[in-house]
C-alpha cells in the first residue's frame, strides 16, 4: 500500500489501528524508507493539509537517521515545507534534529524569496532546540536584524522573537542586538516583544551596556509606566534581570544599577503606587508584584544606598489619606529589608514597628502589605520584632484568618511568629489558631493560593508544636481527615 494512503487511513476511525500498526512496523524495519515516505508526503501539495502535517510530525519522531541515503530528499522536502505557514514549525523542528551545514544559507535564501516570517520562525526554533552553532546563530541574528526593517508588522515581530532566541548563542552580535532592541521598544506595536528581548539583553549583553544605553533603558521604562499593566510589568522585569545579573557577577560588578538608581527608583515607586487595572482586585497586582520584586533585587545590590530615597518615599506615602499610597509605602519598606546592613536597619525598624502594627487592622488593601512587611522582618531580622509585638501580630492574625484576600500574606507573617513562638505556645492557643486556620481554609477557594497558604501554615504549626499540644493535634487531624473524606466523595481532590 502506498505511504500517503496509510497516512490517510490514520485519519479514518475504522482503519486507523491497522494503518498505525503498519507505519510503526515500517519505521522499525525500514527507517530510511519510512523517512523518505514522510518527506514525499510532505511535498505532495495534492494531499490534505492534515495529512502533510502528520507526515511532518512522524518524520520528526524518526529523526535523526544514521547514514546519508535519505539526506538529499529530506533536505529538499523540509526546506520546501518551511515555506508553508501550516508546516513551518514541524519542518523547523525536523531540521533541528538534523542540522545540516547548508541549512542556514538556505534559510537565509528562503527569507530573501519572500518567506521572511517563516524563515525567522524556523531560525528561532533551531536556536530553542539547541541546533544552532555560534557562527550560524550569528549569521541568523544578522538576518533577523535586517528583517526588523521589513514593511510588514508580522515579519518585524518574528524578527524580534528570533533575536530573543538567538542572542544567547550569537557571539559578537550583542551590541547590534541591544541597539536594535532599544529602538524596537520605542515602537508601540513591537514594545512587549522588544521588552522581552531586552530582558535577555540584560543577561547576555552586560559587558557592552553603556551609560547611554542605561539612559535609553530608563526612558523606555518611563514610557511604559503609563501603558498597560502587562507592558509596565515587563519593563520592570528588564531591570530585575539586570539586578539578578549584577548579583551573579558581584565580584566584578560595574555598578550599573548604582549609576541608574536615580532613574530607576522613581519608576519602582510609581509601580508600587499604581492601582490595579482590574476593578475586581482582591489580593495581587501584577505591576506591584513586579515593582516589589525588582526593588527587592535592587536593594540586595545597592545595600545601604537604597535606604535614603526609599524611606523618604515611604515616609511621605505613609502619611497619605489614600490607602493605596500607604500600601505602596509598606511594600517599599518590606522590600528593602534584605541588602542594607543590620546595624543600619535596626533603628529604622524600631521606628516603623508601631505603624506596621497599626496597619494590621486596616482594610485588606493596606493590611495585606503590612502583614507581608512584618513577615519579611520576622524572616530576616526576627530579633528586631520583640515578643510583645509578636503577640499583637498573633492576636490580629488569628482574628483575620477568614479573610481570603489577606490569607497568603497573613500566613507568611504568621509562619514567622510560629517559628519564634510555637515551642512555647499553650495548648489552648494552639487549638484556637488551628481552628481559625481550618475556618479560613473552609471559606477560601479550594484552588486558590490562599487555600494553599492556610494549609501550609497549619502544617508549619503542627510541625513545631510542643508535646503538650498533642490532644489538640489529634482533634485537628480528625477534622482534616473528615474534610478529606468529604472531598473524596465529591470527586477530584484539590492539591491542598
Amino acid at each position: 500500500m502506498a505511504f500517503p494512503e496509510l497516512l490517510r487511513q490514520c485519519l479514518a476511525p475504522k482503519e486507523r489501528g491497522a494503518a498505525e500498526g503498519r507505519l510503526l512496523e515500517l519505521r522499525a524495519t525500514e527507517p530510511a524508507q519510512f523517512a523518505v515516505g514522510c518527506a514525499q508526503a510532505l511535498q505532495d501539495a495534492q494531499l490534505p493539509a492534515e495529512v502533510r502535517q502528520m507526515a511532518a510530525w512522524l518524520l520528526r519522531g524518526a529523526l535523526p537517521l544514521t547514514g546519508a541515503a535519505a539526506a538529499v530528499p529530506l533536505q529538499a522536502a523540509l526546506l520546501q515545507a518551511l515555506e508553508s505557514p501550516a508546516l513551518c514549525r514541524a519542518a523547523a523542528l525536523c531540521c533541528a534534529k538534523m542540522p545540516w551545514p547548508q541549512l542556514v544559507p538556505q534559510l537565509l535564501q528562503l527569507g530573501q524569496r519572500g518567506f521572511g516570517k517563516e524563515a525567522l520562525k524556523a531560525m528561532a526554533l533551531l536556536a530553542e532546540e539547541g541546533a544552532a552553532s555560534s557562527s550560524s546563530a550569528a549569521s541568523m541574528a544578522e538576518a533577523a536584524l535586517k528583517a526588523l526593517q521589513a514593511p510588514d508588522l508580522a515579519t518585524r515581530l518574528a524578527a524580534v522573537e528570533a533575536l530573543t532566541a538567538l542572542l544567547p548563542k550569537a557571539a559578537g552580535s550583542e551590541q547590534a542586538v541591544l541597539a536594535a532592541a532599544l529602538g524596537a521598544a520605542k515602537a508601540s506595536e513591537l514594545r512587549l516583544e522588544a521588552l522581552r528581548l531586552l530582558e535577555v539583553c540584560a543577561r547576555e549583553c552586560y559587558d557592552v551596556i553603556s551609560g547611554s544605553d542605561l539612559q535609553q533603558l530608563a526612558e523606555v521604562a518611563a514610557g511604559c509606566a503609563s501603558g498597560s499593566e502587562l507592558v509596565a510589568s515587563q519593563a520592570l522585569e528588564v531591570w530585575e534581570a539586570l539586578a539578578a545579573k549584577e548579583l551573579e557577577m558581584a565580584q566584578r560588578s560595574r555598578g550599573l544599577l548604582g549609576q541608574a538608581a536615580p532613574l530607576l527608583l522613581p519608576l519602582l515607586q510609581q509601580g508600587l503606587q499604581r492601582k490595579p487595572e482590574d476593578p475586581g482586585w482582591q489580593e495581587r497586582s501584577t505591576l506591584q508584584d513586579s515593582a516589589r520584586a525588582c526593588l527587592m533585587a535592587t536593594a540586595k545590590v545597592l545595600g545601604d544606598a537604597v535606604l535614603q530615597p526609599i524611606l523618604a518615599f515611604a515616609s511621605t506615602a505613609m502619611g497619605s489619606e489614600d490607602m493605596w499610597q500607604r500600601r505602596a509605602a509598606l511594600l517599599a519598606f518590606g522590600a528593602v529589608q534584605d541588602g542594607p546592613s543590620a546595624p543600619t536597619l535596626q533603628p529604622l525598624v524600631q521606628m516603623a514597628l508601631p505603624r506596621l502594627l497599626e496597619a494590621l487592622t486596616a482594610p485588606s488593601v493596606e493590611a495585606s502589605s503590612a502583614f507581608w512587611a512584618l513577615g519579611r522582618l520576622l524572616e530576616l531580622h526576627p530579633a528586631a520584632v520583640p515578643d510583645d509585638a509578636q503577640a499583637r501580630i498573633f492576636e490580629v492574625a488569628v482574628l483575620r484568618l477568614t479573610e481570603p484576600c489577606l490569607a497568603e500574606q497573613l500566613c507568611y507573617c504568621l509562619d514567622g511568629v510560629v517559628d519564634q513562638q510555637a515551642a512555647v505556645l499553650e495548648p489552648r492557643l494552639f487549638g484556637t489558631v488551628a481552628e481559625s486556620l481550618l475556618k479560613g481554609a473552609q471559606v477560601a477557594d479550594p484552588h486558590s493560593r490562599a487555600h494553599l497558604a492556610l494549609f501550609g501554615c497549619l502544617n508549619e504549626l503542627l510541625a513545631r508544636a510542643a508535646e503538650d499540644c498533642l490532644p489538640q493535634m489529634e482533634l485537628v487531624l480528625e477534622e482534616v481527615m473528615r474534610r478529606a473524606d468529604v472531598e473524596l466523595s465529591r470527586g477530584p481532590v484539590s492539591r491542598s
